[in-house]
């Protein structure tokens, strides 16, 4: 949208911004809500449309553009809806501005043939295959003259159709119109009662004689084709041009033979084969440009159901008609259901891919979890397949019971002996045991330790026998005291007793000491010796 863009390039853009979007309902969405970069600013679309119609624009940039406008409506109801819609009028429209539909006729009704060809077509393709657009459409109200009423869009057509004697307008207004009647009961009704009398006019087409003319026969084709329509899809409204009154006008005033010759003829152009093969328009020359896609897949499809109509085959013609309407429908629901289908089997996969992504983290939560247990596991059966640690506890529960009897015992005898220097060596012993038993718990608690914290049994042992070891250290520190006083007695006792000596040698009293008394039974036994 750039200015200074070469025309090359940016119609290589614009052809690659409607094969994109083509199709495709979210990118057709984005395209009509981009803006161009122009003030005040455009729909992208109304910039192109002008770009259409605009006679000075390069003939190849033009047909690209027409390509992306007819992307954007294929298979978008919403598009087309816009576009028919802009016809009609608004309150507190933009008069300084044009809409879409403005644009289309304004191509439509301009002096470039080019520019009707163009947006003729382009305006079929807002009403291909959706009746209530064709509907809507009859409701298209145009001013061509202050001084003069409004009149329909159809009128005007027909209108500009009759005064056209060019050969690229008239096709381009036969084929507007071919699109507008098809299907549509409503828009033959107009179409037969207005006063541009078209029926006779295009009867004068159709039965013209000018057969060295290929131009014209196109134009004579087409429009046998037209009538055609009118009376296959007629609803018999409009009382001088009721299906029967039609069919006889067309069989007197065109013949059967005629008709069939005009309309196989344009199927034999090579103008019409190569139309039908793809929509995108490439041609060399603006003189080139004759048929569209959409209308070759719409002239295939009911020929032979009008040659049936006019050739007096009205049971089977009725018959044909909603045959035709029947497969139209049917393909209209195939075409929805598998789109229905395409949109589950989306929503399922990404469904799916969240289940596969969620499941695939829980896997491995699992995975380290179990890792964990094997871990646990491990550990507890080293745990309970250590009987040494087992054994040395038993033991030395054993020993802890052994040696709080012979404490109780040992209490028992110092209470019931006055020798102290028994008491002091069975309290050394007692001492020496204890701290014997001390390492060999501290020994196995130092085991117990190593081992998982998971074996409970153990853990209860060995604060058991802490506690047993704690009770056993109290009863010692008591014989200690015990002890302490006891020596505290003796050395006061022999203190008591020396002082007596003491005062009985004083008083002239023999007394003899325990440790002479050791020295002579020394000397005695030495001289016995």
């Amino acid at each position: 949208m750039a200015s200074g863009v070469p025309a090359d390039i940016l119609t290589e853009a614009v052809n690659t911004v409607a094969e994109v979007i083509r199709g495709n309902q979210t990118n057709q969405e984005y395209f009509s809500s981009v803006m161009a970069p122009v003030q005040p600013p455009r729909a992208v679309i109304e910039v192109l449309l002008s770009t259409m119609v605009n006679e000075r624009q390069p003939f190849v940039l033009r047909c690209a553009v027409m390509y992306s406008i007819q992307s954007y409506l294929y298979r978008n109801e919403r598009g087309k809806a816009q576009v028919v819609s802009s016809l009609l009028p608004k309150q507190n429209e933009d008069v300084r501005r044009n809409s879409t539909g403005q644009l289309l006729c304004l191509g439509m009704f301009s002096s470039d043939s080019l520019s009707n060809w163009l947006a003729a077509v382009a305006l079929s393709h807002a009403i291909l295959d959706t009746s209530s657009h064709k509907e809507m459409l009859l409701k298209v109200l145009l001013a061509i003259n202050i001084n003069a009423p409004p009149v329909t869009l159809m009128d005007q057509l027909l209108a500009s159709l009759k005064q056209e004697t060019r050969f690229q307008t008239r096709l381009g207004y036969l084929m507007l119109l071919s699109h507008w009647l098809a299907n549509c009961p409503a828009a033959v009704a107009q179409f037969l009662a207005s006063n541009q009398a078209p029926v006779s006019f295009l009867v004068s087409l159709a039965s013209a004689m000018d057969s060295h003319d290929e131009s014209y026969k196109v134009i004579q084709g087409v429009s046998c084709f037209l009538l055609g329509l009118c009376l296959l899809f007629n609803n018999n409204q409009v009382d001088n041009y009721s299906e029967a009154k039609l069919r006889e006008i067309l069989i007197r005033r065109v013949g059967v033979e005629t008709l069939t010759d005009c309309l196989e003829t344009v199927s034999r152009q090579e103008v019409y084969t190569n139309a039908a093969k793809k929509p995108q328009l490439k041609y060399r020359e603006a003189s080139e440009v004759v048929f569209d896609f959409e209308y070759t897949r719409l002239y295939k499809a009911l020929e032979s159901s009008i040659l049936k109509a006019v050739s007096a085959e009205g049971p089977s013609k009725r018959d044909t008609i909603e045959e035709h309407e029947s497969i139209v429908s049917q393909y209209k629901q195939l075409i929805k259901e598998q789109d229905d289908q395409v949109h589950a089997l989306r929503k399922e996969l990404h469904q799916l891919r969240t289940s596969h992504s969620q499941t695939q983290e829980r896997c491995k939560e699992l995975d380290e979890h179990v890792q964990q247990l094997r871990d646990q596991n491990a550990v507890l059966r080293a745990a309970d397949g250590d009987e040494a640690v087992r054994q040395q506890l038993l033991q030395l529960q054993a020993e802890n019971e052994t040696l709080r009897r012979e404490n109780a015992s040992r209490q028992t005898q110092e209470q019931q002996t006055d020798s102290t220097h028994d008491s002091a060596e069975q309290v050394e012993a007692l001492l020496q045991r204890v701290a014997q038993l001390e390492q060999d718990l501290a020994a196995a608690r130092a085991q117990v330790d190593e081992k998982p914290t998971s074996n409970e049994a153990a853990e209860e042992e060995v604060k058991r026998l802490q506690q047993e070891n704690r009770r056993l250290a109290n009863d010692l520190d008591t014989i200690k005291k015990e002890q302490d006083d006891l020596l505290v007695l003796l050395s006061d006792q022999d203190g008591k007793i020396k002082a007596l000596k003491s005062r009985l040698k004083e008083l002239g009293q023999e007394v003899k000491d325990e440790d002479d008394e050791l020295d002579l039974d020394s000397e005695a036994e030495e001289e016995a010796s």
